[in-house]
């Protein structure tokens, strides 16, 4: 059993696990129920924290980190068909793939463009973009593991992500909660600025 596994067992429960291996590199993903303090699930990975990510000065302290999306109750991954869901299976390996092959680094604020065509997430999920960000729902039960923190996957919309670039993560994290926005995904919000900061 991994730290990564047996720690967040500890603290949330028993946890099911989805075993990959994509492109060569082989990643888990965890999944905690934490319906009943927080009405989420937990989708975290583990393995991705053995990558020691080539990180700046600054955040010598965020070399290793686990990626995580914050589902909303009513999602079901048993239902393999309903690509409204299975998306997000797809994405976390894809995404620790990337960082892994290309030997570059994650950090809160890193954006991930979905297609090149700017195409939604899925039918559900408008969102075209993907951020990283430190945890804000769940950030008093995510604490660091060791030396390994936890990064939550957010979808965004087109005018979030100019807003973040002309902004800053920062300015965008104010309104997200000011919106009542966080990592829980959410097949019905809105964008969350706005409309006279979505056009400059």
């Amino acid at each position: 059993m991994s730290v990564i596994l047996k720690e967040l067992q500890n603290r949330f429960g028993e946890a099911k696990v989805f075993h990959f291996n994509k492109n060569d590199n082989s990643i888990s993903l965890i999944l905690i129920d934490l319906l009943k303090d927080y009405r989420v699930q937990l989708l975290v990975t583990d393995g991705f924290s053995q990558y020691c990510m080539p990180v700046p000065e600054n955040l010598k302290n965020k070399e290793k980190c686990e990626l995580y999306f914050c589902l909303p109750s009513y999602w079901d991954l048993n239902d393999k068909t309903n690509q409204n869901m299975m998306w997000i299976i797809d994405w976390l390996p894809r995404i620790t793939d990337y960082a892994i092959k290309t030997s570059s680094w994650f950090s809160h604020g890193h954006t991930i463009q979905c297609s090149k065509e700017n195409l939604p997430l899925s039918q559900k999920m408008k969102q075209e973009y993907l951020v990283l960000s430190n945890p804000i729902y769940l950030e008093k039960v995510l604490r660091p593991i060791n030396d390994i923190h936890f990064l939550s996957v957010i979808p965004i919309f087109k005018s979030e992500f100019e807003y973040k670039q002309k902004k800053g993560m920062e300015k965008l994290i104010n309104k997200f909660i000011a919106a009542g926005v966080s990592e829980k995904l959410d097949d019905f919000r809105l964008p969350s600025l706005k409309r006279k900061f979505r056009l400059f």
